[in-house]
């Protein structure tokens, strides 16, 4: 796929109400999927999509929000040190960017692509979680990928249902209570459809002991305690111009609202 010019560059940004960094790095997003999957054919690992960049660039055509990192699920079985080898050797053979790592916290592996953002360097950030259980509510299946930012597709990319992402973000938000992750729920939320049974499963998958009226329970705790000044701070640049919350308070209360209801 290819990359803008200054030219074009500027117009893709300007339509989207986001910085030109930002913009050039939704195309090299894309980029690095590819070159991932076209890897992937000599290696046949088995890894899934997920987090911010796969559920809006997979479910929320229409309402996305710019997300700069990509991860994934890894369930190839093997003894970790495999694992990690084998994610070094296929990150290493993609083509188009200067790869560093990994590094190493706990079980996610990391790695850096590298590129040249018009003669100054960035990088995407992959990361891959080793240790998750196989455990989904429905079947993992491929789904295709539309930036409304760029206008780029990518089809078969392997991914998590929508309830399924969507029950992984929630504990996200559990966790961390991030402005990223009140988007992601507040827009995914009513679009699922078994979000409580996803939500039981997907905390058996990450090793969380805690009832889903619990965890439900601990993130409306966070959001409860929510800075939405500090959100829209943080958030905002991350988030088109057109589809910024007027209201960052009345967003999480939103979501609080939905969950109230699950």
């Amino acid at each position: 796929m290819a990359e803008p010019d200054e030219t074009e560059l500027k117009s893709f940004a300007a339509k989207a109400g986001l910085s030109r960094q930002f913009t050039f790095k939704e195309f090299k997003i894309f980029e690095a999927i590819s070159a991932l999957l076209a890897a992937n054919s000599g290696f046949s690992l088995n890894f899934v999509f997920k987090g911010g960049t796969a559920l809006n660039k997979a479910y929320f055509a229409g309402s996305q929000r710019f997300s700069e990192d990509i991860d994934f699920d890894l369930f190839s079985g093997g003894p970790r040190a495999k694992k990690i080898s084998s994610l070094t050797s296929l990150s290493h053979s993609m083509k188009g960017f200067f790869v560093q790592g990994p590094w190493i916290r706990k079980d996610t592996v990391r790695f850096s692509l590298g590129y040249s953002f018009f003669g100054s360097p960035d990088h995407v950030r992959l990361e891959f979680s080793i240790g998750k259980l196989p455990l989904t509510l429905h079947p993992m299946a491929s789904a295709d990928l539309t930036s409304d930012i760029t206008g780029v597709r990518f089809y078969r990319v392997p991914c998590y249902s929508l309830d399924d992402m969507v029950a992984r973000k929630f504990n996200a938000l559990r966790t961390r209570g991030e402005g990223k992750d009140v988007w992601d729920c507040f827009h995914g939320i009513p679009k699922t459809k078994e979000l409580k049974k996803a939500i039981r499963i997907a905390m058996k998958s990450e090793g969380v002991s805690l009832t889903v009226e619990e965890a439900i329970a601990q993130a409306i705790k966070k959001l409860e305690k929510a800075d939405p000044e500090r959100m829209m701070k943080a958030s905002n640049p991350y988030i088109p111009l057109r589809l910024r919350p007027k209201d960052w308070k009345e967003a999480v209360m939103g979501v609080i609202r939905e969950l109230e209801l699950l």
